[in-house]
């Protein structure tokens, strides 16, 4: 019961899910006062830390990575980390990869080397207005890479570099000699692949 009734206050408070940071003292003084006045008879709050907690992970858990601790009887304080990965599943990161896949032959045009690369900065203000307005806590360039490998089927060994108003994206290239040893499958794009 502490469970539903400390994400009613949640929702209520904090429809902006990554606005609970700013959880105050006062908010927690209002959160007990709602929760002992309507769960009757009120009990020592310590019993029911653990819904508490839960309450906060669950509703918190879909903008960013809460952590939710308990300084003594009369203090929660919340952090959110931003998430390291975006889900694929999320609309942000399906959008992203839908931006790069529009602009796929004049990103693989554009610098006259098959190792090279390059996003120009017209392709990544369209990526950053999208991302802009997400409601979930991201490191912008983690997303953007994560959406490049996804959406050219890039090696780990191929670089995304973020410079001069452009995103760089250099192939890895195998050594004649280490070609000859390797028996690694390539993917589509990257690793000394002509496109």
């Amino acid at each position: 019961m502490y469970y539903q009734k400390t994400v009613e206050y949640l929702l209520r408070t904090f429809p902006e899910r990554q606005d609970a940071e700013a959880f105050t003292d006062q908010h927690t003084r209002e959160l007990y006062a709602y929760l002992d006045q309507t769960l009757q008879p009120p009990q020592p709050k310590k019993l029911y830390r653990e819904e508490i907690r839960k309450a906060f992970v669950d509703y918190l858990g879909k903008v960013a990575y809460p952590m939710v601790l308990f300084k003594g009887e009369e203090k929660i304080v919340v952090h959110l980390r931003p998430f390291d990965e975006v889900p694929e599943d999320a609309p942000v990161f399906k959008d992203v990869v839908g931006i790069l896949k529009n602009y796929e032959n004049q990103i693989f045009t554009t610098s006259g080397r098959s190792d090279l690369l390059i996003i120009e900065e017209d392709v990544k203000d369209d990526i950053f207005r999208r991302i802009r307005h997400e409601k979930i806590l991201l490191e912008p360039k983690k997303l953007i890479r994560q959406a490049v490998r996804t959406a050219f089927g890039l090696d780990e060994r191929d670089v995304i570099v973020f410079l001069q108003e452009k995103i760089f994206i250099r192939l890895f290239q195998e050594s004649p000699a280490s070609a000859k040893t390797s028996s690694a499958a390539a993917s589509p794009v990257g690793g000394g692949r002509e496109r």
